[in-house]
C-alpha cells in the first residue's frame, strides 16, 4: 500500500528570487515617482504589465526534481517515460497545485511502467519535499516476485511446419517456459513470426491465436501463439530491365535460385547484392510482383542501371618504409556485353616505380570468379637491393566461403643486385594464394583476424633459370581488451628450399625490418650479409609482434609493443628485437599509427621513428 504524499514547507523560508525582484520594483517606483506627470501614467502602466508577467514566471518556473530508487534499467527508464511529472517539470506553468496533482497520479503510473516487464504487484514509497529552491518527488520502488511462463502454448501448421529453417527459428524464439513474463518480448516473439513467414513467402499466413493469460495472486502467464502459414510461394518468371548492359547469360550467373524454388528473401538480397558488387551497376532494384501471381509463382523484374563506363583513381600517401608515394589508374568497367574489362595502374614512390596493365574475364559465378591477365613493369630500389622486372601472367581469381583463391602462372624477367650478388633471370612461376579476412569493421577492427598462405616455385625442367619452391605463411589477430582496449599479434612466416641461392633473384628472398616487420630497424635491413657485410636476403623467414592499444580519446590512443625476428638462411643465434611506444588516431580511411621504436639487438640502440596509414587489416 502507497504511503500518503509527505509534503515538508520550511514556514520562514522566502524564495531569494521573489526578494530580488520586490527590491528592483521598489527602486523602479522611486525613479519613476519622479517623471513628468504627462508620462507616469503610461510608464507605471507598462511597469506594472511587466512586472506582473515577471512575478508569474517566478511563481510558475520552480524546478522539480525527481528521483527513482529501487530498480535497474531498463525497468528505470520506463518508469520515467511514464512519469507525468517528469515529463512536465520543466513546463512553464507548474504551480504547487499542479505538482501535488502529478504527484499524486505517480503511484499508478508507476504501475503501469512495470507491468510490461512481468512486475504486477509492486510496492511504492513517495514523498514530496519543497526545500529554499526546488521542489524534490522521491518514488521508493519495491518490484515484488515477477509474473513468469507458466504455460507455453505455440504451433505453426500449414506448409510451414515441414520448413527445417522456419522451425529452427521458431526453437530460438525469446519466450521460454520459466521465464519472467516480459510483453515486450512477447510482442517481438509474434513479429518473429509474421516476418519471418513473410521472407519465406508464406503470404496467406495469420496468428489464428494471440492471446496471454495473466493470473496475477499466482504469479503466472499462459501465452498462446497458434499460427498457420498456408501454403509457400515459389518464385515466378524473372526479368532483367536494362536499356543497354550485360548478356542475360552473365546475369544469370548472380541468380542464386531458379524459377520454381521455394520463394526466400534472403536469396533475392543475395542476388541484389551480387549485383551491386559487381561495380558494374549504379541502381540495382529488385521487385517482386506480388500483384501477378500465377499459381502461387510470384515473377521477380530487376531493374539495372549502368555506372559510368570509365573510372579513374588517384591516391597519395607517406610511410617510412616507402617515403611520400602516389598512385593513378584507369579502368574500363564494361567491354561489351560480355563483362570484361581493363585496366591501367602507374604507381611510385621513393623505392618503386611500377606500371601494370590487367584485362579480366567474368566465369562461373561472376562475383568474383574472374580470369586475369596481366603484364607490368617494376623497379624496385630499396637500400638493400635494386632489380628491374618484366611480368606476364595469367591468373583465376574465386571466393569460397570467406577464402579468397588466386591461382596463377607468372612470367617473370627480372635484373638484380643485392649486395655482391646480381644477375638476369627469367623464371615461369606457378602461384597459390588463400587469403581469410574476418573484422566486425574493415575500417576501424575491434575485433577481427587476417590469414594468408603463398605457394609458389619454379624449376630449370620447366625454363626457368633457377629451381625453387618457396612457402610464405601470415597472421594477424586483433582482440577487444575490456572497454577501451585492444590486443594486436602478428606472425609472417617463409621458407624456400633453393641450391643456387645466389641466382635466386632480390624479389624471391626474404628481408625484413620496417614498419610492417620488426620496428626500431630500416626497411629490408634485416638478413643475411655478403662478405662486405651488405644484406643480400635470406632462405628463411620468421617474424613475430604483440601491441597493446588503449583509447584515450575518442579518436585518440596510445600503444605500447614488441617485435621480433629476422631473415636467415640457418637459425641465428638470437633474432633481432625492436620495442617502442606509439600514438594512433582514428582517421576515415583507418588509423593513422605513429610509432618511436628502438633497435634492441644494436648494442647503441638506435630509435626510428614509424609512420602508416591504413587499415589494420
Amino acid at each position: 500500500m502507497a504511503k500518503p504524499p509527505v509534503t515538508c514547507v520550511h514556514p520562514c523560508s522566502v524564495n531569494p528570487s521573489i526578494l530580488l525582484r520586490a527590491a528592483t520594483y521598489t527602486c523602479l517606483m522611486i525613479i519613476f515617482s519622479h517623471l513628468t506627470t504627462s508620462w507616469r501614467t503610461y510608464w507605471k502602466l507598462l511597469l506594472c504589465l511587466c512586472l506582473a508577467l515577471w512575478f508569474h514566471g517566478a511563481a510558475a518556473s520552480t524546478p522539480i526534481e525527481v528521483v527513482v530508487e529501487g530498480v535497474e534499467e531498463p525497468l528505470r527508464a520506463n518508469v520515467l517515460l511514464f512519469l507525468s511529472m517528469e515529463q512536465q517539470k520543466n513546463l512553464p506553468e507548474m504551480a504547487e497545485n499542479r505538482i501535488r496533482l502529478l504527484h499524486a497520479r505517480a503511484p499508478e503510473e508507476i504501475r503501469s511502467a512495470l507491468k510490461p516487464f512481468g512486475y504486477y504487484q509492486p510496492h511504492i514509497d513517495s514523498t514530496l519535499i519543497q526545500d529554499e529552491t526546488h521542489w524534490i518527488a522521491t518514488y521508493v520502488i519495491t518490484p515484488g516476485e515477477p509474473v513468469r511462463i507458466d504455460k507455453l502454448d505455440v504451433r505453426i501448421e500449414g506448409d510451414a511446419s515441414a520448413d527445417a529453417e522456419f522451425q529452427k527459428r521458431v526453437a530460438d524464439l525469446p519466450l521460454k517456459k520459466g521465464a519472467i513474463f516480459n510483453h515486450a518480448v512477447y510482442e517481438r516473439s509474434k513479429r518473429t513470426l509474421q516476418n519471418l513467414g513473410e521472407q519465406r513467402g508464406y503470404f496467406d499466413a495469420e496468428l489464428q491465436r494471440n492471446e496471454v493469460r495473466i493470473d496475477v495472486e499466482n504469479k503466472s502467464a499462459s501465452i498462446f501463439l497458434h499460427y498457420h502459414s498456408g501454403r509457400r510461394y515459389r518464385f515466378g518468371s524473372l526479368a532483367f530491365i536494362q536499356e543497354r548492359g550485360l548478356n542475360l547469360d552473365l546475369l544469370q550467373r548472380y541468380v542464386p535460385f531458379q524459377p520454381g524454388a521455394p520463394y526466400d528473401t534472403a536469396d533475392l538480397l543475395k542476388m541484389q547484392s551480387a549485383l551491386s558488387d559487381s561495380d558494374y551497376f549504379k541502381k540495382v532494384d529488385v521487385q517482386p510482383r506480388r500483384d501477378s501471381i500465377d499459381d502461387l509463382a510470384v515473377p521477380i523484374d530487376v531493374t539495372l542501371v549502368l555506372r559510368d563506363r570509365d573510372k579513374y583513381t588517384v591516391g597519395a600517401g607517406y610511410g617510412t618504409d616507402t617515403g611520400a608515394r602516389g598512385k593513378m589508374g584507369w579502368e574500363r568497367r564494361m567491354v561489351g556485353p560480355s563483362g570484361n574489362r581493363y585496366s591501367v595502374d602507374l604507381s611510385g614512390s621513393q623505392i618503386n616505380t611500377s606500371i601494370t596493365a590487367g584485362y579480366r574475364i567474368p566465369v562461373n559465378n561472376p562475383n568474383p570468379d574472374e580470369i586475369v591477365l596481366s603484364g607490368g613493369w617494376t623497379d624496385d630500389h630499396p637500400e638493400t637491393s635494386d632489380s628491374q622486372t618484366r611480368l606476364l601472367g595469367a591468373g583465376l581469381n574465386k571466393l569460397r566461403g570467406e577464402w579468397r583463391q588466386a591461382y596463377s602462372l607468372n612470367y617473370r624477367h627480372e635484373r638484380f643486385v643485392t649486395g655482391t650478388d646480381s644477375g638476369v633471370s627469367t623464371l615461369y612461376i606457378p602461384e597459390a594464394n588463400w587469403q581469410r579476412i574476418h573484422a566486425d569493421n574493415r575500417v576501424i577492427t575491434r575485433r577481427g583476424h587476417r590469414i594468408q598462405l603463398v605457394i609458389r616455385g619454379a624449376s630449370t625442367d620447366a625454363g626457368s633459370d633457377v629451381s625453387f619452391f618457396q612457402t610464405r605463411a601470415n597472421a594477424k589477430l586483433i582482440l577487444p581488451v575490456m572497454t577501451h582496449g585492444r590486443l594486436l599479434s602478428r606472425v609472417d612466416g617463409g621458407q624456400t628450399n633453393v641450391r643456387d641461392f645466389e641466382n635466386l633473384p632480390a624479389s624471391q628472398r626474404f628481408y625484413t625490418g620496417g614498419d610492417q616487420s620488426v620496428r626500431g630497424y630500416d626497411y629490408n635491413s634485416l638478413g643475411p650479409v655478403d662478405v662486405l657485410g651488405k644484406v643480400i636476403g635470406g632462405k628463411r623467414l620468421l617474424v613475430g609482434s604483440v601491441e597493446y592499444e588503449h583509447r584515450l580519446r575518442e579518436k585518440w590512443s596510445a600503444a605500447l609493443f614488441y617485435d621480433v625476428g629476422d631473415a636467415y638462411n640457418t637459425r641465428p643465434e638470437k633474432f633481432k628485437e625492436g620495442a617502442g611506444l606509439g600514438v594512433r588516431w582514428k582517421s576515415p580511411i583507418g588509423p593513422v599509427r605513429l610509432d618511436v621504436a628502438w633497435a634492441l639487438s644494436d648494442e647503441e640502440r638506435p630509435w626510428r621513428i614509424h609512420l602508416v596509414v591504413g587499415p589494420d587489416l
